[in-house]
């Protein structure tokens, strides 16, 4: 089984996708994973540079902009991973980050979810110890 699911919503983000995508292949060593990207009908280069550069992905095309919720709900309905991680295309994610998320969850069986890992747990003061200081502005995931 896949371990982490990656769901990635795209419009015309062609300059920060490659980053995004080589930085999830380059850190990552430990886990099986797969790459769900939704693209709102970009009218860029976007999907050109992933069939081409990332044959790996998953692309889900959308015949229009469906707004970044309505997409990451497509990819949730579609995914095969233990867990799954909503990812902005802007992200670069630090080296063995992602691996050490999964370890983190696996460790934390009944208390793991996205809630747990999210935005709102950094507001409430809840970062896990894996992870480091709460992510900058950059959206670095360390």
């Amino acid at each position: 089984m896949i371990d982490l699911s990656i769901i990635i919503v795209n419009y015309n983000g062609e300059k920060l996708l490659g980053d995004c995508l080589r930085s999830i292949y380059n850190s990552t060593g430990k886990i099986s994973f797969e790459i769900i990207l939704v693209d709102n009908h970009s009218s860029d280069n976007s999907l050109r540079l992933v069939k081409e550069q990332f044959p790996r992905v998953t692309i889900l095309e959308n015949e229009e902009n469906l707004g970044f919720c309505k997409a990451n709900n497509q990819g949730l309905k579609v995914y095969h991973g233990r867990y799954a991680l909503l990812l902005n295309n802007d992200t670069i994610v630090k080296e063995k980050a992602l691996d050490r998320l999964v370890e983190f969850m696996d460790a934390h069986p009944g208390q793991s979810s996205s809630t747990r890992t999210g935005p709102s747990s950094i507001r409430e003061g809840f970062l896990p110890a894996a992870f480091g200081s709460p992510p900058n502005r950059s959206r670095s995931i360390t």
